[in-house]
């Protein structure tokens, strides 16, 4: 690795087998093309090398985002604590050089950190933190984002009112703003906030409105996720048949895209959607069974008679 005209270069191995070297924002735009096709450990392990050269020529500027990208891997694989400490060193620099919306963008993503941790309460003390921020400088996709977060949190700490102003705050303005990425997360988040009160009607058109917005975007992964979330209200009406449909597209999907966890999930809700219909169909096939034994019971006595 090496310093040529103050821009970093970075080497990875070329098709060939043999070192080839780019400068730093190509690598950046690389780890994010991984990141969208769904390699999660290249990109992730494309952000490390980032990260590593960053240092290595003392690019303080360069490395805080280098740091920022990595904690979101370290979140997506689990990682929290090592997550935690990358986020508040981004921050930190954020701070300090005033970026005021980097700054609060590491901030909101502590929240989410300290929300996989279950700290609920620093969870919500850090996302009004950037809230507030995001809406000062007319960030609406991210302040929406942050209100379906908050949603979720206060719906399991059971404050449902509050929750379910958070989720049509979020979803009013992705509307009004015409953010459809936003959109569909809130309209998803909201669905299942639905579902645990009982609405299944409500929840299932806003997943299918949320299915629709990522299919005109092409997100995938997004249509992945929702078609997930239609199979589980499919099976929680008990129509297993149907949600098996929806899980196969999930897991095909999940498949081409190279997204072994989501393809992990959809195989499991596959093969319970695959067991219970066929549990269905045994069961019937006794039901069926019993009433020719029935009739036949009836008809040998009515010929005995």
């Amino acid at each position: 690795m090496s310093c040529r005209k103050k821009t970093l270069w970075i080497s990875w191995q070329g098709e060939e087998g043999l070192p080839r070297f780019y400068p730093l924002p190509v690598c950046v735009r690389r780890e994010t093309a991984l990141l969208h096709i769904g390699y999660w450990d290249k990109a992730r392990e494309q952000a490390y090398r980032n990260l590593e050269a960053a240092e290595s020529a003392g690019s303080v500027s360069d490395a805080a985002n280098c740091r920022y990208n990595l904690a979101g891997f370290c979140g997506r694989f689990g990682e929290l604590d090592k997550a935690m400490h990358l986020y508040l060193l981004a921050m930190d620099y954020f701070d300090e050089t005033g970026d005021k919306t980097r700054a609060h963008l590491a901030i909101w993503n502590i929240g989410n950190v300290y929300k996989e941790r279950r700290e609920y309460e620093k969870a919500i003390e850090h996302y009004r933190r950037a809230l507030e921020v995001f809406l000062a400088k007319d960030l609406f996709r991210e302040a929406a984002t942050i209100l379906g977060d908050l949603g979720e949190i206060l719906t399991d700490l059971s404050e449902y009112a509050e929750a379910e102003q958070c989720f049509r705050r979020a979803i009013g303005l992705s509307r009004k703003h015409r953010c459809l990425r936003s959109l569909s997360e809130a309209l998803g988040k909201s669905a299942r906030f639905c579902l645990k009160s009982g609405d299944i009607e409500a929840a299932l058109t806003m997943l299918e409105e949320s299915l629709a917005i990522n299919r005109s975007m092409r997100d995938r992964r997004g249509i992945a996720g929702e078609l997930l979330a239609m199979g589980e209200v499919e099976m929680g009406r008990g129509m297993p048949g149907r949600a098996f449909i929806y899980f196969r597209e999930a897991l095909d999907i999940s498949t081409e895209i190279n997204d072994e966890i989501g393809a992990s999930r959809a195989r499991e809700k596959v093969d319970g959607a695959a067991a219970l219909i066929d549990g269905q169909a045994t069961e019937r096939q006794k039901n069926i069974s019993k009433i020719n034994y029935t009739r036949g019971v009836e008809s040998c006595t009515k010929h005995s008679r």
